[in-house]
């Protein structure tokens, strides 16, 4: 088993200068292994013009190996060119095994395995940071038949630097009591759009409810504030098959007629 440390690097990007940095491996198993190291853009990049860092990381060794037991510190550097593109730089630095002991190997040759740790590289440049967000389509249950309660809402980041979003979801009873709250953050890349959505899966069956749901980015928040009634298709038709036949009979009920005015 391989171990990295630590899992995240932030640095600032500065033209013409080059950062030296180093991480700890750890060959937690029984036998030796060979690795591999190289950098690849972050996943999530749907603009490879933020991905560059990955072309600017170098190592000295770039393929190691560890003995059982062993642990490593492994020295790499980012060197960071003339005119690089405004605002963040994001990559992951893979250690893969290449060699995978006979223990763990798969039977047969039907398939392979291939094991890494990655670590997240965040370079940031603040001198053309641009930090913009835009939230869309919240939304938030009303009334369900079954006992699930969903909110949520779209993120984008239409800037050029990262930033977290953050979320928070609750249900109560019409008298404040809470009977489920949840949050969650998610770090969004440039250009990158994200659904926050929260769910309470077990919600009770039936029942009257107050939900509660803010998502919060950079300077931007929304709120969802609401009744919700949850309701089985059964009752919901119990419901309806009454109120149909007061209807009726009160369309139809012989009215007293009015006395005459003497």
């Amino acid at each position: 088993m391989l171990e990295i440390s630590p899992l995240e690097f932030r640095f600032p990007l500065e033209e013409k200068t080059t950062f030296k940095k180093s991480f700890s491996l750890k060959n937690s198993g029984s036998e030796p292994l060979t690795i591999k190291l190289y950098a690849r853009p972050a996943p999530g990049l749907d603009n490879a013009a933020y991905g560059r860092l990955a072309e600017w990381l170098s190592f000295s060794e770039p393929t190691i190996t560890l003995a059982a037991g062993e642990v490593k510190t492994v020295p790499f550097s980012i060197t960071v060119p003339e005119s690089s593109p405004p605002g963040g730089q994001y990559a992951f630095l893979y250690a893969e095994i290449l060699s995978t002991p006979a223990s763990a190997a798969p039977s047969g040759n039907a398939f392979s395995l291939t094991s890494r740790a990655a670590i997240r590289l965040y370079g940031i440049s603040e001198a053309s940071a641009v930090r913009s967000v835009s939230v869309s389509s919240p939304h938030a249950t009303t009334f369900s038949f079954s006992p699930n309660l969903t909110a949520g809402a779209t993120v984008k980041n239409s800037g050029n630097i990262d930033f977290t979003a953050q979320s928070a979801f609750s249900v109560s009873t019409l008298f404040g009591k809470t009977l489920y709250s949840d949050s969650a953050s998610t770090v969004l890349l440039p250009d990158a759009e994200k659904s926050l959505l929260s769910v309470w899966e077990e919600a009770p069956a039936l029942g009257v409810y107050r939900l509660s749901y803010s998502l919060k980015a950079l300077d931007t928040e929304v709120s969802l504030n609401r009744l919700v009634l949850i309701s089985s298709p059964i009752f919901t038709l119990l419901l309806v098959f009454f109120f149909l036949l007061v209807l009726f009979f009160g369309l139809n009920f012989p009215k007293r007629p009015t006395p005459p005015h003497t």
